[in-house]
């Protein structure tokens, strides 16, 4: 059996997965920029050396952008900015939401996700 000593913790459990030097989010974010410019470059039929330099510095330049702005942002802050612009919520699925969006925008509700607060103190 195994002493707890060499058992290997990470120092930061909340640390997201690194890919290379970008974080995993970044990550995606470039390779989606990466293959949009190929797929752009097979429509057009543009050079081809053009097209993979190109969604390289697209790729690499999103992500870059992307960490200064994760950098500069409180933590939660690109997923509250998604909620409060109303394209995404925590509980309520597409269909509820397409449904309230229209009352909750003509009364100016605050809306709580429910599940999420349990306790609201005023």
């Amino acid at each position: 059996m195994k002493e707890l000593a060499d058992v290997p913790f990470p120092r930061y459990i909340d640390k997201p997965r690194m890919v290379g030097i970008l974080e995993m989010d970044e990550a995606f974010l470039a390779v989606g920029f990466i293959v949009a410019s190929v797929i752009i470059g097979f429509l057009f039929r543009l050079d081809s050396t053009m097209m993979m330099m190109g969604g390289l510095f697209t790729g690499l330049l999103s992500a870059w952008l992307f960490h200064k702005f994760k950098i500069a942002s409180p933590d939660g802050y690109t997923w509250h900015f998604v909620y409060r612009k109303g394209l995404y919520h925590p509980v309520i699925d597409n269909l509820a939401r397409l449904k309230f969006r229209k009352d909750i925008k003509k009364h100016n509700l605050k809306i709580i996700p429910t599940g999420i607060v349990t306790v609201f103190i005023e």
